[in-house]
């Protein structure tokens, strides 16, 4: 995988995401307070959010249709 390439981008893009996706959710069931594990949670959401968009977009260049 050439990761100078717009799929090794968004791949590298996609791993950031889950990353941040899992140590959100993690955060959020230590926290003892519920204003922070709501917060942590709504972190993680969007996370998963910007997940949703960057494997949509690999799989438009995967079938040739481009940005």
């Amino acid at each position: 995988m050439d990761w100078n390439s717009a799929e090794g981008i968004l791949r590298r893009g996609m791993s950031l995401e889950r990353d941040g996706y899992a140590f959100y959710t993690v955060v959020a069931e230590r926290a003892s307070a519920e204003r922070a594990k709501k917060m942590f949670l709504d972190l993680a959401s969007q996370e998963a959010d910007h997940l949703r968009l960057f494997l949509a977009q690999y799989r438009a260049l995967e079938a040739g249709r481009g940005w």
